[in-house]
């Protein structure tokens, strides 16, 4: 991720890595809690090799607009979500714009 992410902020990558080999997973997300609680999921996508284990997504307009402390964590699901697997969880802070 960038350096300093501000509030309003759009195509801020958000990368994960997730301890596990990727070959053959059914679901890669990124699951995110808003400074306010919300929780959402992104679809994510595979960085270089599946055998890495590292996901990525690029943030949209409704993704940081809040200023404040951001959790991230990593789902992964195999065989239709017969097997699921969750990373460690993740902060960031969202820095207010100055306007």
């Amino acid at each position: 991720m960038a350096t300093e992410i501000f509030k309003g902020d759009l195509g801020t990558v958000i990368r994960l890595t997730t301890g596990i080999d990727l070959t053959g997973n059914s679901l890669l997300q990124i699951w995110i809690k808003k400074p306010d609680g919300t929780f959402y999921q992104r679809t994510a996508s595979v960085v270089g090799a599946a055998s890495a284990g590292i996901i990525e997504y690029t943030t949209i307009s409704v993704d940081l607009d809040e200023a404040g402390t951001y959790s991230t964590q990593a789902h992964v699901e195999f065989s239709a979500g017969a097997q699921k697997f969750n990373g460690t969880i993740s902060e960031f802070d969202v820095i207010p714009e100055l306007a």
